[in-house]
Order: structure tokens, then C-alpha cells, then sequence
């Protein structure tokens, strides 16, 4: 074999070896870099995350304390913006928006596993649901069926409604049906069923026609709205004595025991400016002018 030959073999063997361990140098330092810059990132981000959950822990303390006093008000008065709209805050040099939710100006879902007088009678939040139903499109087979399957459900499953939307899960209902149904519900830890008159809105025609149809009269919503004086119904008592049909009276007087005029349950909704897709939403109760969070949800709410 040819010496110079073998030679420049050899030569071409270890440029190849050299050409080689330095691409994978290059290969090692760009992993290095790309996992070092991705571990960066995320520690960024949780930090981030974690200072904006703070400031979202803070907000609420501070919300809470300071409308403490007018929500602990046995009447609500339904002229209060911030019940119906977004208002800003600032907290420590952070911008920020808020939005009370009255928790009794929609249907409480755990009312309808509240036991009856009569053992398999249908009770009335269960009627006052079905109407609901079918003010939101569903025919009148269909609702009581999907009141009878929900109830059957959760007594097997032994324990109450978490959420609202346990019913898109439930499959029984179509999507469309459960998002207009979502401004109408609400989950309370209790299975007690008190809608704050005073709470309600013109949002929430479906929720007063199920009340009205319950009550058998083809009273507006609009128009019953149109009864409340501005600063509110005081008492049940003063609703009533509002009403002048005398059998639209004599009806509802059947659902006092499930209308109240003020409410023990709020969610207040919490975002800040500098990260709008971290969201708090808190979930507190009265109970003798003091309020405590029995329920805080992270993110933003299910469309």
C-alpha cells in the first residue's frame, strides 16, 4: 500500500473525528442553551404566576372588607353598578377590574336534592327547574326527564353540585342550552332555594318566566320588573301587596318559602391588567355580617 496514500488517509480520518465531536459540541451547547432558556421561562412564568396570585389574593381581601357593610344589607338594593358591570381597582400600584355576581339572583342546581314532603313527589325547586328548562328549549317530556336523571344521578354519586357546568358533562342537555342556562344557575353549598327578587335583572327573563309559569300566569317578565321600586321590594310582604292580580298573588304566595329580597351568597371576579387570563373568581357568604370564602376558582369561567 501506497505510504503517502495511507498517510493522507489517516489525515482525512481525523479531520472526520474532529469535524465530528465538534458538531456534537455544537449540539450539546444548543440543547444546553434551549433547556436552560426553557427552565428560565417557566421559572419566570411561575413566579409570575405566583406574584399575580397574590395580588389576586390581596384584591379580594381588600373587596370583601370594603363592601362587607353593604352586602351584609338584608335588602339589596338593585341599583348598586358594580352587581351589573366591570369596575377598575388598584392595589399597591396594580390596575386591576372586579365584578360582584349576587349568588342568589339565579337558581340554586343543589335545591333540587333537597327531600320532599311526599317520598318520589316532584318538590318545588324540581318544578321551578323544569320550568326553567323549558323556558331555555327544551320541551315539557325532556325537562322533567333531565330533572329526574340529575337528581337520580346525584343521589347514586352521594353528594352535590360542584360546579354549573356538571351539566355539559351530563350530556343531557345540548351545549347551546347550557350556556344560556349558565347566567340563570348557580351552585350554592347549601340545597336551600332563596332567589333574591331584588337581584334580578332583565338577563334573567328565563328565570322569571319559570317563575311565573310556575305560578300559572302569563305575566311579562319585563312587566313584573316593571313593579319593583327603585330602591327595591323591603320585604316578601311589600312584593306581594305589589302584585294587583289577585290570583298571580295568591299563586306566588305558594313560592314565598324560595324568594327573598337580599342574598348571603357573592362571587366576587377578580383580573388584573397585567396578566388578563389570570382570573379569581371568590366565593364568600354572610353569615351574621361576616363573610367568609367558601370557594375560590382560578381562571376564567367556562363560556
Amino acid at each position: 500500500m501506497n505510504p503517502r496514500r495511507e498517510w493522507r488517509n489517516e489525515q482525512g480520518m481525523a479531520l472526520l473525528m474532529v469535524l465530528l465531536i465538534i458538531a456534537s459540541m455544537s449540539v450539546c451547547v444548543s440543547l444546553t442553551q434551549t433547556h436552560w432558556f426553557s427552565f428560565f421561562q417557566r421559572t419566570v412564568s411561575f413566579q409570575s404566576a405566583s406574584e399575580v396570585r397574590q395580588q389576586l389574593a390581596g384584591a379580594e381581601s381588600v373587596l370583601v372588607s370594603r363592601y362587607r357593610r353593604v352586602l351584609a344589607n338584608p335588602v339589596l338594593q338593585p341599583s348598586y353598578p358594580w352587581l351589573t358591570r366591570w369596575h377598575s381597582m388598584e392595589l399597591d400600584g396594580q390596575h386591576g377590574q372586579f365584578l360582584v355576581r349576587d349568588l342568589q339572583a339565579c337558581f340554586n342546581l343543589n335545591a333540587i336534592l333537597a327531600q320532599g314532603a311526599g317520598a318520589g313527589a316532584e318538590t318545588v325547586p324540581q318544578q321551578l327547574l323544569r320550568h326553567l328548562l323549558v323556558a331555555t328549549g327544551s320541551d315539557a317530556n325532556t325537562a322533567r326527564q333531565v330533572v329526574a336523571l340529575l337528581v337520580a344521578q346525584k343521589q347514586q354519586e352521594g353528594k352535590g353540585f360542584a360546579d354549573v357546568s356538571e351539566l355539559r358533562l351530563s350530556m343531557l342537555l345540548p351545549a347551546s342550552q347550557v350556556t344560556r342556562l349558565r347566567s340563570q344557575l348557580c351552585v350554592l353549598p347549601v340545597m336551600d332555594l332563596k332567589i333574591n327578587l331584588n337581584g334580578l335583572t332583565q338577563r334573567h327573563e328565563p328565570l322569571l318566566a319559570a317563575l311565573l309559569s310556575a305560578a300559572g300566569e302569563p305575566l311579562s317578565a319585563s312587566a313584573l320588573l316593571a313593579l319593583r321600586p327603585q330602591a327595591g321590594w323591603q320585604s316578601i310582604d311589600q312584593f306581594m301587596a305589589s302584585l294587583e292580580d289577585d290570583a298571580l298573588r295568591q299563586q306566588l304566595e305558594n313560592l314565598s318559602p324560595f324568594l327573598s329580597t337580599g342574598s348571603d351568597f357573592y362571587e366576587f371576579t377578580l383580573r388584573m391588567d397585567s396578566q388578563p387570563f389570570a382570573q379569581l373568581r371568590s366565593q364568600v357568604r354572610n353569615q351574621g355580617r361576616s363573610f367568609t370564602v367558601f370557594r375560590r376558582l382560578y381562571g376564567p369561567e367556562e363560556g
